[in-house]
């Protein structure tokens, strides 16, 4: 594990530069940190996606490394979230890439509901307490060979994890292992990543 993390602080060294503060503030909320950052930074230039759907933004450090990869490869990213102020952040401080990212303020479960559209990666990191019930949908949106991220599947873990996410997540990840429309494997690493492949 020592040596992953070195080689990803070496990476880091070598992509651009985002502060996670910037974006996150006072949030408290898990959230990604440098190590999954460049994760899915490494992640993206391997796996080369051009349609690319972030459910939650979250401190909308993600989302700047999604919006950077997209302007940089040609891709198009959409982000939905309910809350209009992250929507309102993302669009101050992410503007830059107004021509390759959209945002959209809609309930994630209905926006997955209705959509007919394709992406070639989906990257869940909304409220993990919809992420068992969203999963056939997210899966209806994706082909064989296209990538799901799930983010905090080792958040229960953490301390500061309330119990009844402890549960909702232990038996998330648990249905997930089992859901046939996924290949998953955890990456370990801050509040642990679930790398999924569709089947």
């Amino acid at each position: 594990m020592k040596e992953l993390h070195k080689y990803l602080k070496e990476i880091n060294q070598h992509t651009e530069k985002i502060t996670l503060a910037k974006f996150a503030g006072d949030m408290l909320e898990p959230t990604f940190g440098k190590y999954l950052g460049n994760f899915v930074n490494i992640m993206l230039y391997t796996c080369r996606p051009k349609s690319i759907l972030e459910l939650g933004l979250g401190s909308g450090y993600v989302t700047s490394i999604l919006a950077s990869y997209a302007k940089n490869m040609n891709g198009k990213l959409l982000s939905v979230d309910i809350a209009k102020e992250k929507i309102d952040r993302a669009r101050n401080e992410l503007s830059i890439y107004n021509d390759v990212m959209e945002l959209i303020e809609y309930d994630i479960v209905d926006y997955l509901e209705e959509s007919n559209d394709r992406y070639d990666l989906i990257v869940q990191d909304s409220n993990p307490y919809i992420y068992k019930k969203t999963l056939a949908n997210i899966a209806n949106l994706q082909t064989k060979g296209d990538v799901l991220l799930i983010h905090d599947a080792n958040v229960y873990l953490n301390e500061y994890c309330p119990e009844d996410l402890k549960s909702v997540m232990e038996e998330f990840n648990e249905y997930l292992i089992n859901f046939s429309l996924y290949q998953a494997s955890l990456i370990d690493l801050e509040d642990g990543l679930w790398f999924c492949v569709r089947s």
